[in-house]
């Protein structure tokens, strides 16, 4: 038998060595890390909000029982929303209990991520285990939040068309516009490399995108489904914070703390922390004041409502998470 030598250039081998690397173990080990990162940032926002935390129970004590009660309903109806919302836009079969777990998970990881990254990942997750594609599930999850943007955008528009000005001539306290431009010019450069050097694959995954969202608007009945379900969150959500800052003494009508929740929220969205964290209270606390109402009311209306409905969620979430986990429906 005849034996012959193949020469394998130095570059060839190089690259082959790269691939035989183990990248199952590698991601494995980066997943870990992100974990352990996730965690420490959560305890130190966690640790840095004990103060507040605190007074919000303390406001929560001498709130009115009913009010706190109703507030707790309204926040758990938003979950609920979402999966009208989620079921609507991906346009699976997907089983409402579960779903409404998963929502409720969703909370827990948005605690640890800015501008609800964390629940758009549980979500997509979850739909990549019911069967959906990579792209089928972020073009839900993207018609999700685009479609809880417009709802926001129109009903704020229309409560303060209602309202008004406030008595005595204040105002809601909007954001200077320079940081939103300043974060616009910065999107476009980043788009503008992005494009240049990842053209065909942005263009393929629009594509994809697409023709995954078309049916959508073909289908009455889904896009009901989803609007009454971005309605039910953004209303539920309204609500619950009219419910708290009323159970607390705060003396303004439905309307107005609609008004000041929808611009609070919408200021408290823009801040780089979870669920605008810290932005969003002295929001809706300068929102309140700004209305008329007393300073100490204003601030345990808020705190309450931030402790029922963005708090106390944190521990049911993360036992649905683990759950959904053990049972192999979502992997996060």
């Amino acid at each position: 038998m005849t034996m012959t030598a193949t020469i394998v250039p130095v570059g060839q081998a190089r690259r082959a060595a790269l691939i035989a690397v183990d990248w199952h173990g590698v991601t494995q080990r980066a997943r870990q890390v992100v974990i352990v990162a996730v965690v420490v940032i959560g305890t130190v926002l966690l640790v840095r909000q004990a103060p507040t935390l605190g007074r919000g129970f303390r406001a929560a004590v001498h709130a009115n029982p009913a009010g706190l009660i109703l507030t707790g309903l309204l926040g758990a109806a938003t979950y609920a929303a979402a999966a009208v919302a989620i079921t609507a836009a991906s346009g699976r079969s997907l089983r409402f209990g579960r779903t409404t777990a998963v929502q409720l998970a969703a909370a827990c990881t948005n605690r640890l991520a800015p501008a609800g990254l964390g629940g758009m990942a549980t979500n997509a997750c979850y739909l990549q285990r019911d069967g959906a594609t990579r792209t089928q599930a972020v073009a839900a999850v993207g018609v999700t939040s685009a479609a809880s943007f417009v709802v926001h955008v129109i009903a704020t528009v229309v409560v303060l068309g209602l309202v008004g000005q406030p008595v005595g001539g204040a105002t809601i306290p909007i954001p200077s516009a320079m940081p939103l431009l300043v974060g616009l010019v910065l999107a476009t450069a980043v788009g503008a490399l992005l494009a240049r050097r990842y053209g065909a694959r942005i263009t393929a995954a629009a594509r994809e995108l697409w023709a995954a969202v078309t049916p959508l608007w073909l289908d009455p009945r889904r896009l009901g489904h989803l609007v009454v379900g971005t309605v039910g969150v953004t209303l539920g959500h309204g609500l619950a914070f009219a419910v708290a800052a009323s159970a607390c003494g705060v003396h303004l009508s439905v309307l107005e703390l609609l008004a000041v929740f929808l611009a609070g929220s919408a200021i408290g969205s823009t801040a780089p922390t979870p669920g605008g964290l810290g932005a969003l209270e002295a929001a809706l606390v300068a929102g309140l004041i700004a209305f008329g109402a007393a300073a100490a009311p204003a601030v345990a209306g808020v705190l309450t409502y931030r402790l029922i409905t963005y708090w106390l969620p944190i521990l049911p979430g993360a036992i649905a998470l683990k759950i959904l986990r053990r049972d192999v429906l979502i992997r996060v």
